[in-house]
């Protein structure tokens, strides 16, 4: 999948990470919940975000799970996988690492526990969107992450960014979207834990539609 074909609906379901004793990734019992979500009527996973407790996972750990996941959805399903890392090196290798598993998207934080400025998140996601043709969703956790990249309801109803110059720099990526000249295609979306089971369509500022 790339920026040009998304079709992501209905519920995609966050994934734990099961460990046996040992300490290990429970590999089995990781890809028979994957197995009966999708049965039970999934549309898709999220593999490795906060209910997998993505910040106690080793870099091996995350790509295991990307592996698993698609292996296991097989074509049934929507795979998304959490590449959020406090360096943008880091992240740009998991965003890789997710493409190469044959994942549909990747979600990503901006860089948490530091706290940083408007054009630091901006740059952030500029280096990580060129560097991947994969759909991205920008993932916003305020209180665990510090940078609240987040909407609120602003004049008249409209969803505004609490991040004011990012709000800008999208509405920019809206313009380059509806340029026919332009190789630069762009399709951001914008989960916030202040909306747990919604996904935002930041180019139109409403609901995906479920379908």
């Amino acid at each position: 999948m790339d920026r040009n074909s998304i079709d992501w609906h209905g519920p995609l379901v966050a994934l734990i990470t099961p460990f046996k004793k040992s300490g290990e990734i429970d590999k089995d019992s990781f890809c028979q919940n994957i197995d009966r979500m999708i049965k039970k009527g999934a549309t898709g996973v999220l593999v490795a975000g906060c209910t997998g407790e993505f910040w106690a996972l080793s870099y091996k750990e995350k790509k295991l799970l990307f592996e698993l996941s698609v292996e296991t959805v097989n074509g049934r399903g929507t795979v998304i996988c959490n590449c959020s890392a406090i360096t943008p090196e880091e992240t740009i290798e998991l965003t890789k690492e997710s493409k190469n598993c044959g994942s549909d998207g990747s979600l990503i934080l901006p860089s948490y526990f530091i706290k940083l400025t408007e054009n630091e998140i901006i740059n952030y996601y500029k280096n990580i969107s060129s560097a991947t043709s994969s759909p991205i969703i920008i993932y916003n956790i305020p209180n665990n992450a510090v940078n609240d990249i987040g909407y609120r309801k602003g004049v008249k109803g409209h969803h505004v960014f609490v991040n004011s110059e990012l709000g800008l720099y999208i509405d920019h990526l809206k313009g380059q979207r509806k340029n026919k000249n332009t190789s630069s295609k762009t399709d951001l979306r914008i989960v916030t834990s202040k909306a747990p089971v919604n996904v935002w369509d930041i180019d139109y500022w409403k609901k995906v539609p479920e379908k």
